[in-house]
């Protein structure tokens, strides 16, 4: 009986299967963000719940126009999750009139997410380095360098830029003041590391768009 030959793998074959591996989940959970928030978080999503995050990450324009308790800052939070850990460099605004609605939506992540739905909230927990909420700031930073941060929907807010624009009540904010402010926050896409290799670094089929996305309750 012959002996089984055990092949010798090198360090840098085992890495580069790692993170074919690990490209591969992420395209499949880009995808399907609505797989990760049940195979990840660990959250359960109502069928609607999964068709509208699932427009949310596919579509750069989104207009969440509900009823009250419906539970649109809860599921527009979650999106903030899965775009920031799924996207690294992610940069995410939350904008309204008051900055204390602003807060409620990265509150549901520190005191929803994070503490109420059981062992999904540790890897949820993994994922964010440190965050901030009072009258005066409030923000998540994420590990992979990601980030969420309430801003006023002021003109005293020119200047800030952002991948992602979510403006919470929207049909409050003074329409100049989206067009010549808010909006300007999108200037800049999401910029992966990749695309400084030579052989991407002149394609721009493979620059991102960025998102813009509108809540409110109907009236």
């Amino acid at each position: 009986m012959t002996k089984a030959i055990k092949k010798n793998i090198s360090p840098n074959d085992k890495s580069e299967r790692r993170m074919k591996a690990v490209a591969k989940r992420a395209a499949y959970y880009r995808e399907n963000p609505q797989k990760f928030v049940i195979d990840y978080l660990n959250i359960t999503l109502k069928m609607f719940q999964k068709f509208l995050i699932y427009a949310m990450m596919h579509n750069n324009h989104f207009m969440f126009w509900a009823c009250r308790s419906l539970g649109k800052s809860w599921l527009t939070s979650l999106y903030c999750v899965v775009r920031c850990i799924l996207f690294p460099n992610t940069k995410i605004s939350v904008c309204c009139c008051v900055r204390s609605q602003g807060n409620k939506v990265l509150r549901k992540i520190t005191e929803d997410f994070m503490v109420k739905y059981g062992w999904g909230s540790e890897n949820l927990k993994r994922e964010i380095e440190s965050w901030k909420i009072n009258d005066n700031e409030a923000f998540i930073k994420f590990r992979n360098h990601s980030w969420i941060r309430v801003d006023t929907a002021t003109d005293t807010g020119r200047g800030e830029r952002a991948n992602v624009l979510v403006v919470d009540e929207f049909r409050l904010v003074d329409l100049k003041v989206l067009n010549t402010v808010l909006k300007r926050f999108l200037g800049d896409p999401r910029h992966p590391r990749y695309l400084d290799l030579p052989k991407y670094r002149d394609n721009e089929d493979l620059l991102e768009s960025n998102v813009d996305i509108y809540m409110s309750s109907a009236w």
